[in-house]
């Protein structure tokens, strides 16, 4: 299967930060985020700028803008087409 994964990463203590903060916006602001997420997994993890920017190494940021707000969220891309959002 050609298809990418998105997972978010899970702390020691089981908490996972990125989706807690997603979750934690309003219902519209969470649906676009989710929907740059999606995006970013249809394109194999790889967007141009202005959605995407390389941060160092493997490391780039999903840029999405809602309004006068900016939301920005690392990730990466590993192993067995997963896409790691942090």
């Amino acid at each position: 299967m050609d298809e990418y994964t998105i997972k978010f990463y899970i702390k020691t203590n089981g908490r996972e930060p990125a989706r807690e903060y997603i979750e934690s916006l309003d219902k519209k602001e969470q649906n676009k985020i989710l929907k740059y997420i999606n995006f970013l997994r249809m394109s194999k993890g790889y967007l141009e700028e202005p959605y995407s920017k390389h941060i160092v190494g493997k490391i780039r940021e999903l840029r999405v803008g809602f309004g006068h707000n900016r939301y920005r969220i690392f990730y990466f891309g590993f192993v067995d087409k997963k896409i790691i959002i942090l």
